[in-house]
């Protein structure tokens, strides 16, 4: 179709009022323009679409025709315009992100309420899970944007930090003997081990940390559930490997002590990952822009 689809809007305003200057009123345009628009669309289909008379215009029989389908046709697109208004305005849409319980309990959920109270009618979805689940999930298409903590794989994806967390070892009075002193890793690998299951990421970047010190970790317990180490360690089952936001209140009530060690855990980040080249909907764009850079997301304090 070649013919300015400007032309079917004016079509369908005149045939609604039966008058070109009602239409032109309605359209914010002139009366001239408006008959020009009708002269080019009856020269491009070939027929006369209206008859004039003394009270204004009538549809001919062509006319009739043409405006069963242009009618649909303009209210279709003036739904779709509404709709991608609405979208860009936040009044509706929706939003899925990926990420694990963790995240989502000591790090995530302070945003999600602040984004949720200034756009209730943009719907959230959640889709939990470890780092790699929450990649293969972006990958798939089945998450808009993932919170992960690093180390991040970074093929094909847009990786952008946010906080800095730090991972820290903790014990309670049954390893008193460990109260005061930098412990080596050497001396803690032959203690009993509390750390998540292995396929994580958390767990990944222990075991190379360790690695680069020629030692192979040989966990006592293996967690599926990040959260449980501290109950674990508390219960004096072990030296538990857990991030420090984990463990704060444990370590205010006194119930576990930080273990100090001769070589310290890298720092690491939690990070917004997206797939790279592709055009983030406009609820998930302001999502990010709120966590990255203050927007009209108030960001919650870093974890320590």
């Amino acid at each position: 179709m070649n013919t300015n689809f400007e032309y079917y809007r004016v079509f369908c305003q005149v045939a609604k009022h039966h008058s070109m200057t009602l239409a032109a009123q309605t359209l914010n345009i002139t009366q001239p323009a408006v008959s020009k628009s009708i002269h080019q669309l009856e020269a491009s289909l070939g027929c006369i679409l209206f008859q004039r008379n003394k009270n204004g215009v009538r549809l001919t029989a062509e006319g009739q025709e043409l405006y069963r389908y242009a009618s649909h046709a303009c209210d279709l697109l003036a739904r779709g315009e509404e709709r991608v208004r609405s979208l860009r305005e936040l009044s509706s849409g929706s939003l899925c992100i990926g990420t694990s319980d963790m995240l989502m309990h000591f790090f995530l959920l302070p945003y999600l309420q602040k984004f949720h109270s200034l756009y209730p009618s943009v719907k959230i979805h959640l889709v939990t899970g470890n780092s790699p689940q929450t990649t293969a999930a972006l990958r798939d298409g089945r998450i808009d944007v993932g919170v992960v903590a690093s180390p991040v794989e970074k093929d094909g994806l847009v990786t952008v930090p946010i906080c800095c967390i730090y991972d820290i070892f903790v014990a309670n009075q049954s390893f008193s003997q460990l109260l005061g002193k930098n412990v080596t890793l050497q001396e803690l690998a032959r203690l009993p081990l509390i750390c998540c299951s292995p396929g994580t990421t958390t767990r990944q970047f222990v075991d190379s940390f360790f690695l680069q010190h020629n030692i192979v970790l040989h966990p006592e317990f293996e967690l599926e559930a990040t959260d449980m180490i501290v109950p674990f360690a508390e219960s004096g089952l072990g030296v538990g490997i857990v991030l420090r936001a984990l463990a704060k209140s444990s370590l205010e009530r006194g119930t576990l002590f930080e273990v100090h060690t001769c070589e310290h855990l890298p720092t690491r980040q939690i990070c917004v990952i997206a797939l790279q080249d592709t055009r983030l909907s406009c609820a998930a764009q302001s999502f990010l822009e709120g966590l990255t850079i203050g927007g009209a997301l108030a960001k919650p304090q870093q974890l320590i």
